[in-house]
């Protein structure tokens, strides 16, 4: 057997082990929902039919689990917990058609988990699908320009929810990003980019979208993501007002205010 087919091989069995793998988890998600004391059989019923559809949409049913759980920690009332996991599920139904149409190699195997997560998390943040898809439909340089594997996704997702958690807006963000992978750049080198833009502007260094679009010369120019802060800090001053304090999403502004008057929070 060739090379090539012996990686086709590991690949396949990489893909169903991690299908086996994701449907275990939503049996489990299943099971526990319909033994959790904690919420009324009403409550039960209608989260579990919700699970079942997100199921259907291409969303794991442990991932909206997940909130269930989240939210009966944080004390938060049945209702509550009840419409964020349809809120969620709205999300996240959305991130899944998005990943197959840009990204169908994301949506396979053990990471398409968490590639849904961070893209319907960059959603939460106010990231216009259109951009997101663009971002996340650019192949990966870094792996002979071929679509993007789970990883690469949450990676250029997170980055992405992280600029727009700052106020920068979509499309410059995914003009820089993407200038970023067309490079070759991934992952930990995404996080340099996007941390860059998120530091220069904390110092008060200029208007969002210029600096994205300094970000983005120097780039161009050669720079590694490493040298983008110091190269574009050099040449602007600190502002000296001080930083106008914003408000950083945990996962997404739908879970902070569903959970905001729960008696944990």
């Amino acid at each position: 057997m060739s090379e090539f087919k012996h990686a086709l091989a590991a690949l396949v069995l990489v893909s169903l082990a991690g299908g086996v793998a994701a449907a275990s988890e939503d049996d489990a998600a299943i099971r526990d929902l319909a033994a959790e004391a904690r919420l009324p059989p009403a409550t039960r019923g209608a989260l579990d039919a919700e699970l079942r559809a997100a199921q259907h949409d291409g969303v794991p049913a442990a991932l909206l689990f997940d909130r269930v759980e989240e939210g009966l920690a944080k004390g938060a009332a049945a209702g509550e917990i009840e419409s964020l996991v349809r809120s969620e599920h709205t999300t996240f139904a959305q991130a899944a058609r998005l990943l197959r149409d840009a990204a169908p190699a994301a949506v396979k195997g053990a990471g398409s988990r968490s590639a849904i997560e961070a893209v319907g998390e960059a959603l939460s943040a106010g990231v216009e699908a259109k951009h997101l898809g663009t971002l996340l439909a650019e192949p990966s340089r870094a792996r002979g320009n071929v679509p993007p594997l789970a990883e690469e996704v949450r990676a250029r997702a997170e980055a992405l929810a992280g600029l727009a958690e700052r106020g920068f807006p979509s499309s410059g963000s995914v003009e820089l990003l993407a200038s970023a992978v067309q490079r070759g750049h991934e992952r930990q080198a995404l996080r340099a980019v996007s941390g860059a833009a998120e530091r220069l502007d904390r110092e008060g260094r200029g208007p969002r979208e210029p600096l994205l679009g300094r970000l983005h010369d120097e780039l161009s120019r050669g720079r590694s993501p490493g040298e983008l802060y110091g190269a574009v800090a050099a040449a602007l001053p600190r502002s000296s007002q001080p930083e106008k304090k914003l408000k950083r999403l945990d996962r997404g502004p739908d879970r902070d205010a569903a959970f905001s008057h729960a008696p944990g929070k």
